[in-house]
């Protein structure tokens, strides 16, 4: 770098502020990416929240239902259980994942939100 009397010339500014430029746009990016992985593992922690406040009334009301029916009916297969079984299954491969593809949080969050896609799309399909 030119010094000139104790300052920066102009020149050397100029070769310096893209680098410093790129340093800060790394360190953003950075920042951003640390933000999303901390949304992603907040999004399945609710999506599990929500599947097991859905699945537990419903389970609840079954149960007390089916004892209240006539001994001999036999058990009613359900849809829900089978698309409940899969979120938890879902939300545990999100979990291996964030881990595995660490550094690839976008990657990951397409990954989930195509994975909620099928999801609601067969909550919706079940419940009309």
């Amino acid at each position: 770098m030119t010094v000139r009397e104790g300052r920066v010339t102009r020149a050397a500014r100029r070769v310096t502020e893209p680098i410093e430029a790129q340093a800060r746009r790394r360190a953003a990016k950075g920042l951003q990416a640390a933000e999303l992985a901390r949304r992603l593992r907040w999004l399945i922690g609710i999506r599990l929240i929500v599947i097991t406040s859905v699945l537990l009334p419903y389970f609840l009301l079954r149960l007390f239902a089916q004892a209240q029916a006539e001994l001999g009916a036999p058990p009613r297969q359900d849809f829900l259980y089978a698309i409940g079984g899969a979120t938890y299954l879902a939300s545990l491969g999100y979990i291996g994942l964030v881990r595995v593809l660490k550094g690839r949080e976008r990657i990951q969050a397409y990954v989930q939100f195509a994975g909620d896609l099928l999801l609601i799309t067969a909550l919706v399909y079940y419940f009309g």
